[in-house]
């Protein structure tokens, strides 16, 4: 046992855990149970307060634990996220608004008011006609439609076509189309005409060329008569041409000799391909 001298013994014995205090002091007792003060008994009894203080100051921890539910306050105002949660579906309200904030012609198409939703040509048209006959039907489908003999012909070629239906000068209220030539109708200065009938001028109809018999076709009049060979130019061209009427010798990327095409797209295409 390591013996302690002097004034420390006070001090260590402060230092000392509570049970081991409590040996040291039983240590004056005599063997028949009867307590035989010895040197420094007082003091480790003196010093046994000392550790009341101790656990009196115990409870201080209680202070600690106490205030531990102060972290619950932290833990109770984590539900205020909940707040913040429960604004989100808000945002959900405004996404439900959206569809709200366009107009209602933003439903229709192209194909809403005449033609289909596939394909927005006549027919019908709007106002329900079906027949080639009828103004607001007539050649639409020919010059759109895939061909075995011409390149294709876009809506713009003879229409302004509107970026959304409630473009202004879309529907004016006159029922009519307005017909507003475009680039291939005027390929190489032809300057084409509506006449409410039919067309004049018309780089597609041969307005450039020569010798051609229906240079100005007639718009409803729709059974094959004014798209054969030579009704946009003679076979050859009378005009600055050779005289010869084997096309292929020349145009054999576009026909061949049976005068079949070889490529359609390059018909009526704007350009003279070899």
């Amino acid at each position: 046992m390591r013996v302690i001298h002097g004034g420390n013994e006070r001090a260590a014995r402060r230092a000392l855990p509570l049970a081991v205090v409590t040996a040291l002091a039983g240590l004056g007792s005599g063997c028949g149970g009867e307590e035989t003060p010895g040197p420094g008994t007082d003091a480790a009894t003196d010093a046994a307060p000392g550790v009341d203080a101790a656990v009196d100051a115990a409870p201080g921890l209680d202070a600690t634990v106490d205030a531990a539910p102060g972290l619950d306050a932290g833990v109770d105002a984590a539900p205020g996220l909940d707040a913040g949660v429960d604004a989100a579906p808000e945002l959900d309200a405004a996404v439900d608004a959206a569809p709200d904030a366009e107009p209602d012609a933003a439903v229709l198409t192209c194909g809403s008011c005449h033609g289909t939703e596939t394909d927005p040509a006549p027919p019908p048209d709007t106002t329900g006609e079906t027949a080639t006959t009828a103004r607001g039907v007539g050649a639409h489908q020919s010059h759109l439609e895939p061909a075995d003999w011409h390149a294709d012909v876009p809506c713009s070629e003879c229409h302004v076509v509107p970026a959304a239906v409630e473009s202004p000068g879309h529907i004016d209220g006159d029922g009519v189309a307005e017909v507003t030539f475009g680039d291939r109708a005027t390929e190489e200065g032809a300057t084409p005409a509506w006449s409410g009938v039919s067309c004049s001028g018309a780089y597609c109809h041969g307005a450039t060329l020569s010798g051609g018999t229906m240079t100005a076709p007639v718009w409803t009049m729709v059974d094959g008569t004014q798209v054969a060979c030579g009704t946009c130019h003679s076979l050859p061209p009378t005009e600055d041409h050779p005289a010869l009427d084997q096309c292929y010798l020349c145009h054999d990327s576009v026909i061949d000799e049976t005068l079949e095409f070889v490529d359609p797209t390059l018909h009526i295409n704007g350009d003279v391909d070899f």
